[in-house]
């Protein structure tokens, strides 16, 4: 196989531009510049809040006051951000037919911030409180979360709905809880449609999302890969890997494949 890292911005713009169905894949790299960091990395949030203590259902069950703490400093990070020439490059892409769906890894909500309208959220979004077991939704107020966990408004009206969940969480998937059918019915729509996948900011080592790649090469698409750095799907899926940041890349690829 040829070495992916030589790839052009001109070489991924005409593969982009041959494509009819092309998906993005999008995780913590194209929110970096949106001052969101990667939770896993020195300085991200599973730094000081370790995700198997504080992120699981099982805690916001038993512990929703340790629970909440984790949510506070999630959505302290969400209020400060915005959407960023990435976010932005990719709606302007949608806009123009050149890309049909973004599956995203993040729960910040960006991508629809800049616009982009066909957004699959694999593993929810932060900006709205969700009930798990009587589905009552709210959003999160402009101001964030308040300092203390949020009751459900049904709780007294409707008890019978609230046998295990009192409090409203942020409407994300916590580490023991499926990833929504909707979701993931979505995506396998896109998986068998896309005859290119363009790989974003991530590593796609976390399920489902890591399942992906694996699958659309199977049935035959091409794989465009941008990061900061080579990963697995570089060195053994890509057709093409070009290393950077999103939000310098993707304008430029934007002007390329809209001419």
């Amino acid at each position: 196989m040829k070495s992916v890292e030589n790839s052009s911005l001109e070489q991924i713009a005409e593969i982009w531009r041959a494509s009819k169905v092309t998906v993005a894949l999008t995780g913590a790299g194209i929110s970096v510049a949106s001052g969101i960091p990667d939770f896993r990395s020195p300085k991200g949030l599973w730094s000081e809040f370790d995700p198997m203590e504080y992120g699981t259902l099982e805690t916001f069950i038993q512990d929703p006051e340790k629970a909440w703490q984790m949510f506070l400093a999630v959505s302290k990070l969400a209020r400060k951000a915005s959407f960023n020439s990435g976010h932005k490059a990719l709606a302007e892409l949608e806009k123009a037919k050149k890309l049909k769906a973004i599956i995203t890894q993040n729960i910040d909500g960006l991508h629809q911030l800049a616009g982009s309208r066909n957004v699959i959220e694999m593993h929810g979004c932060g900006r709205t409180l969700a009930c798990p077991e009587c589905g009552y939704t709210e959003a999160v107020p402009e101001t964030g979360l308040q300092p203390e966990p949020v009751p459900c408004p049904r709780a007294r009206t409707l008890p019978a709905s609230h046998q295990t969940h009192r409090y409203l969480k942020p409407n994300v998937i916590l580490f023991g809880e499926d990833v929504k059918r909707e979701a993931i019915q979505n995506i396998i729509h896109w998986q068998n449609s896309m005859d290119l996948l363009v790989i974003i900011g991530t590593s796609a080592d976390v399920y489902p999302a890591a399942a992906l790649p694996n699958a659309v090469k199977a049935l035959g698409a091409k794989i465009i890969e941008i990061n900061l750095e080579p990963t697995r799907i570089s060195r053994t899926l890509s057709s093409c890997f070009l290393k950077g940041k999103a939000e310098e890349i993707l304008p430029k690829l934007q002007k390329l494949v809209l001419g």
